[in-house]
């Protein structure tokens, strides 16, 4: 600011003819700038001091400060060459960073995507399989116990489904999600424990493979005395 209104000073002293005072305050602006590392501000005192020579016919001191200018005005442009480098740079980094991130959560979805899958997939063999322990001579606990954790699976799979679109539909504010988890347990537990027992209850009912009923004798005919 103070490089601008000395700078500013010096010009309205050139239009009034004072030469020192508009000399004084150009080179004061150009010694400010030049020691701050102010480029433009220095630039802009250099060409007004060319110029305010250059009207009084001292050439050599017009084509000094002219020489100033070109080189400062090649600096100039050299450093925004390099801050534009510098930006395009950054920009690409910014950009890899994104498609790195971008491509590990892709792998994280995937990944939950696959597991979701084989749970899905385990979930009817373990029904499978504990219809298969029931068929065979084994103790009733165990296929209670495999009926219920079979259950369990079921359940736990459906709230796991239903967590992203609850968590979308409250906006990830905790108690609007217990609330609606809530809801859906008032729901699915009385739901579970029906299923439950119509579950074990066809389990343990279940005739094991290879048992026939064996056919009734039939009553022997009475044999008549003649």
């Amino acid at each position: 600011m103070l490089c601008e209104v000395t700078l500013g000073m010096a010009k309205v002293y050139e239009k009034i003819n004072k030469k020192d005072s508009a000399f004084f305050f150009g080179n004061k602006s150009y010694t400010m700038a030049e020691k701050g590392r102010f480029l433009s501000r220095q630039l802009d005192a250099a060409y007004f001091l060319s110029q305010h020579f250059k009207k009084l016919q001292r050439y050599n001191s017009a084509f000094s400060y002219l020489e100033r200018a070109s080189g400062l005005q090649e600096t100039i442009k050299g450093q925004e060459k390099t801050r534009e480098a510098m930006i395009i740079s950054n920009n690409e980094q910014m950009r890899q960073a994104e498609l790195a991130e971008q491509k590990l959560q892709e792998k994280e979805m995937r990944s939950k995507q696959l597991q979701l899958l084989i749970i899905a997939i385990c979930i009817p063999m373990l029904f499978l399989l504990t219809l298969f322990i029931s068929r065979i001579k084994i103790h009733l606990m165990i296929v209670r116990f495999m009926g219920i954790i079979s259950l369990l699976f079921l359940f736990e799979f459906i709230t796991l489904l239903l967590h992203p679109m609850v968590a979308d539909f409250a906006h990830h504010i905790p108690v609007v999600e217990l609330l609606i988890f809530v809801s859906i347990a008032a729901v699915i537990i009385p739901m579970h424990h029906r299923l439950e027992h119509l579950l074990i209850n066809k389990l343990t009912h279940v005739k094991p493979i290879g048992h026939t009923t064996q056919a009734k004798p039939k009553p022997a005919k009475p044999i008549l005395k003649k």
